[in-house]
């Protein structure tokens, strides 16, 4: 069994048709754009290095994106029950000193130190 977490984000996969209209939009603009100026065969000559079945591929992984994108954000939960989960097991907790109080030095050490004329840090 399957069910959504967020279900109202299912609503976003209208965007789908108008993904796929607008690039069915786009790709006409495009040929109209290149018949205008000139030949259509001559113009598709002279534009050899650019690929439909590259600007398709690309349209069309845009458009998966979108939809697994969609329905990540319905977070889907698959499962038959809910079963809770005991946890047992050991905190750890490292704590470092990284302030710059231990080079502050002693009065005494001080006064050691102009007596012997060695500073220890």
């Amino acid at each position: 069994m399957i069910r959504f977490g967020n279900q109202l984000y299912l609503h976003l996969l209208w965007l789908i048709p108008l993904l796929i209209f607008f690039f069915i939009l786009v790709f006409r603009w495009k040929k109209k754009a290149l018949s205008r100026f000139g030949n259509l065969e001559l113009v598709q000559k002279l534009t050899l290095s650019i690929s439909k079945n590259r600007q398709v591929l690309k349209a069309s992984l845009i458009v998966t994106a979108v939809f697994f994108m969609v329905l990540s954000l319905a977070q889907p939960q698959i499962g038959t029950k809910l079963e809770q989960v005991k946890r047992e097991g050991v905190d750890i907790l490292v704590a470092t000193d990284v302030s710059l109080s231990r080079f502050i030095l002693n009065p005494v050490e001080i006064w050691d130190s102009r007596k012997t004329g060695r500073v220890r840090l």
